[in-house]
């Protein structure tokens, strides 16, 4: 192993200096865009003396995962599984990840390569790395489905007939169903 290679990924701190977002590229990647990405492997992506070292524990950017056009999105899902098995064929060869201790049970997922929500950055090797948002989102659509069940227990018990009675006799509906949880706070159970 060359020493550029092993001096690159023992001091893997990462500055605003190291990262550069290129004009050009500002247009086709925005801010949270919708790509395709992978784990950077340097046995499998190449990593030279021009690469920057911040590259290694990034996702890289396989492309954009425009899926607006016409027949785009059969091509893509199709590109996305010849990568998928051409990656898991040629990892049999190559050795671990010098980062990610089980780097070939991620890369064996049958999800590994899939639509993500990122913010594209042009490193100063000219490596473009995502910084995923999509993690967030999922964290969104979980709590929300908690408090959507929630509204629907509530709507539920709203129609009953006792409920109905309860709230044409007192004005206000029932304690089991007197309050409709809604989007404000639905975050705040989370821990910091």
């Amino acid at each position: 192993m060359p020493d550029f290679y092993r001096s690159s990924y023992i001091d893997n701190s990462e500055t605003d200096s190291d990262l550069t977002v290129d004009s050009e590229e500002e247009d086709s990647f925005r801010k949270n865009t919708l790509i395709l990405c992978e784990i950077f492997h340097p046995s499998l992506h190449g990593f030279t003396r021009e690469s920057d070292k911040t590259v290694l524990g990034h996702f890289l950017v396989i492309g954009p995962a425009d899926l607006t056009h016409e027949n785009t999105s059969v091509s893509v899902f199709s590109a996305v599984q010849n990568m998928l098995s051409n990656i898991r064929c040629v990892m049999e060869r190559y050795p671990d990840h010098p980062q990610i201790r089980n780097y070939k049970k991620l890369i064996l997922r049958d999800d590994y390569i899939r639509p993500e929500i990122a913010e594209c950055i042009l490193l100063k090797g000219d490596e473009k790395v995502a910084i995923l948002k999509t993690v967030w989102l999922r964290i969104v659509q979980r709590a929300w489905k908690k408090i959507f069940q929630e509204r629907c227990r509530i709507r539920s018990q709203r129609m009953t007939i006792y409920s109905i009675g309860w709230r044409q006799i007192h004005g206000t509906w029932p304690k089991t169903c007197a309050y409709m949880p809604t989007i404000h706070g639905m975050l705040s159970g989370l821990k910091q």
